[in-house]
């Protein structure tokens, strides 16, 4: 079963997951999807199985490391355990080694792109509920740069825009005097287009459709103070995912911290 050790192991050669099959392509998805399910169930011991399933027809693949970071990280904001967050970033250095392998062969490889934009979106989540708000600061300005070069190579890539939908919203909550700061240094945020963005995800999206539902609810609950829309995406995420007991507990939580308009 996957472990820690997967996360220490050096990478001096990258195997292209491009050179799997269509098939075992999808056998790899079918198990990533099937990994996240079990993750919002809380079954965290049969995700890492599913992960495992997957990466013995292709170790490297991109999204199944990904996803397989987050079993740690959705864990740690359930249950707060700091052993869980070590093991998060612990794998999610792995999976930055693995794109970065794959961008200086192929610096155009958009799904490399997309992955490490999510995975600097969830270091930058779990820095912050953390307290190291440095730390996700500067993960999110990361995830921001990786989104930007993502849309730019294909804007049509509908599991990049729960990410980029959460960066517009964020950088677009942010008070006046800070909007300066970050427009200097090259990010720019609009609320509204974030929150039309990750309802696009919500409704298109395959593996980030159920963390845009949970997204947008908790957005509507604690930001926007919109009690209908918080009920509406709440009801839908319960109706289309009504084994996902981690967002039923999450949801008595405010997991993500916002800066908000003054």
């Amino acid at each position: 079963m996957t472990d820690i050790s997967a996360g220490k192991q050096s990478f001096p050669f990258f195997l292209d997951s491009t050179k799997s099959s269509n098939s075992e392509l999808s056998k790899i998805d079918n198990y990533t999807l099937k990994g996240l399910y079990a993750i919002y169930s809380e079954d965290y011991g049969k995700a890492l199985c599913y992960y495992d399933s997957a990466f013995s027809i292709d170790s490297w693949n991109l999204r199944a490391n990904l996803y397989c970071s987050t079993v740690y990280l959705w864990r740690y904001l359930s249950k707060e355990n700091e052993e869980d967050l070590d093991l998060f970033i612990e794998l999610s250095r792995k999976t930055m080694g693995l794109c970065e392998d794959i961008l200086d062969k192929n610096e155009n490889n958009t799904d490399a792109y997309a992955v490490m934009a999510a995975n600097y979106g969830y270091r930058a989540m779990i820095y912050a509920k953390s307290g190291s708000f440095l730390k996700a600061a500067w993960a999110g300005k990361h995830s921001y740069e990786y989104l930007q070069e993502t849309y730019k190579r294909n804007p049509n890539q509908i599991e990049v825009f729960l990410g980029m939908g959460f960066s517009n919203y964020a950088l677009g909550s942010m008070p006046k005097k800070f909007q300066s700061i970050i427009s200097i240094i090259g990010m720019e945020g609009d609320k509204e287009k974030g929150l039309e963005q990750m309802n696009i995800a919500a409704v298109k999206g395959i593996f980030t459709k159920c963390e845009a539902l949970f997204f947008l609810s908790q957005i509507y609950r604690f930001y926007e103070k919109d009690t209908e829309k918080y009920n509406f995406y709440l009801k839908q995420l319960f109706t289309e995912f009504p084994s996902s007991s981690l967002f039923k507990k999450l949801d008595e939580k405010e997991i993500f911290r916002l800066t908000k308009e003054e």
